[in-house]
């Protein structure tokens, strides 16, 4: 499963948990923050409150870290270019992706999908 919650904490709110397995649909993820207020129905402040408090991070941050998920999924298992990937998880750059993606998992797209292919 994709779905990105926290690992441990207070139970999440049964209505803010449904928004957020909605959100790990790639057609919301890559839709953004925007899929994010309309699923939740609640206001940008509201929507922020509720997202730094259950899971410690703002709202774009929590869309980020569900494309990011994705694309080294896809990355890792998959032969489609990366350039690809990046547009399909929600990216509107290329270099940007890049960047965000060596980030946070300390490696470029290109060397994650070298690593892979030497364990398989």
């Amino acid at each position: 499963s994709l779905l990105v919650l926290p690992e441990e904490g207070p139970e999440l709110p049964e209505r803010f948990r449904e928004v957020l397995e909605r959100m790990n649909e790639p057609e919301n993820f890559r839709e953004g923050v925007q899929a994010f207020l309309r699923l939740s129905n609640f206001s940008h402040p509201q929507l922020c409150r509720l997202t730094k408090k259950w899971l410690g991070v703002t709202p774009s941050e929590y869309v980020v870290s569900l494309r990011l998920k994705y694309a080294y999924g896809l990355v890792t298992g998959s032969d489609m270019s990366i350039e690809s990937i990046a547009s399909v998880v929600g990216f509107s750059s290329y270099s940007h992706f890049s960047k965000i993606f060596s980030g946070r998992f300390g490696m470029s797209p290109g060397e994650a999908r070298k690593n892979a292919s030497r364990i398989v």
